[in-house]
């Protein structure tokens, strides 16, 4: 669908003051435009990241946005195990967005073993944690990596992952009071194992329709997507507040259709009791044969291989 947003003029929001709200000075200024009113410039709607519009657009997220990796071990009778020689057994890539001292994900990235298919061999005897976060800021590729004991991760009553880390704050976005259909779409495409900088964006301004905290999208090739957020627009006093709506998020039915997860918290959002949706096996990778593990010791560098 297309929707016109006016723009009148966007301020600039100063990261290092923590702004809550993100204002950009005439970031639209560059925008061409095939009609224009009164009121101000008008954006038609995108489907590609062309032009320096929808760069400045998706470049004022950055702060905000990381990537992160979350690994996990087996455990059982108080022992730990990983894969092959491996320090933890699987691990799962994406995107997550600052919120003051947590940040927000995918559920799918604060339980990775739901769907690797390796797991399905272990999963009735050996219990599933998470062993290890890394995270790398898309502002500076500054990266930092914790440990279990340095962080609690979850699934809060609106199926988000939330993961929160001791002792470290970050700048956070105003989130939308309302599931507002007209909004911006900020797509991130990247390889884990390439730097941060070769990393592409992709800005469209869609109209969600929301059903049940959720919004189907429609993205096209989503080969190398790492994830992207929706943000809400809204017009005052002569210029445009972006509000954090919505996360991109794999759907619970397949993993090759993304989706958009609503952030909103209010009570006329169904919760979750369970968490346990998770995308059809079929859906899910399929693997060659049932991996070795390994015991870790909490000795260093000692380890204990076993076939299960």
């Amino acid at each position: 669908m297309r929707i016109n947003i006016c723009v009148l003029i966007l301020l600039l929001v100063n990261p290092l003051l923590g702004q809550d709200t993100m204002r950009m000075e005439d970031i639209l200024k560059k925008a061409k435009s095939k009609n224009q009113s009164g009121s101000g410039w008008r954006l038609e709607n995108t489907s590609a990241n062309s032009g320096p519009a929808q760069d400045q657009l998706a470049n004022a997220l950055d702060p905000y946005v990381f990537v992160v990796e979350t690994q996990y071990r087996l455990t059982k009778d108080g022992k730990t195990y990983g894969k092959e020689d491996m320090a933890y057994f699987g691990h799962l890539f994406g995107l997550a967005i600052s919120q003051g001292k947590e940040l927000w994900m995918d559920p799918m990235l604060v339980r990775p073993w739901t769907i690797d298919a390796d797991y399905e061999d272990f999963k009735t005897e050996y219990d599933a944690k998470l062993h290890q976060v890394n995270t790398t800021a898309i502002i500076n590729g500054a990266g930092d990596k914790w440990s279990a004991n340095n962080f609690d991760a979850k699934v809060n009553d609106h199926n988000l992952g939330v993961i929160n880390f001791s002792g470290r704050s970050y700048q956070a976005l105003t989130t939308s009071e309302n599931l507002n259909s007209n909004g911006m779409l900020v797509l991130y495409f990247g390889s884990w194992d390439q730097p941060i900088d070769s990393m592409r964006k992709k800005v469209q301004f869609i109209q969600a329709d929301w059903k049940d905290g959720r919004a189907a999208i429609q993205i096209g090739d989503h080969k190398n997507l790492l994830g992207g957020f929706y943000l809400e627009c809204i017009p005052e006093r002569g210029a445009i507040k972006l509000k954090l709506a919505g996360i991109v998020v794999s759907s619970t039915k397949n993993l090759k259709i993304k989706e958009l997860l609503s952030i909103r918290s209010d009570d006329k959002l169904p919760a979750k009791e369970d968490h346990k949706d998770v995308p059809d096996k079929k859906n899910q990778q399929v693997k060659a044969e049932k991996p070795r593990i390994t015991e870790i010791s909490n000795k260093k560098n000692k380890k204990s291989s076993s076939k299960k």
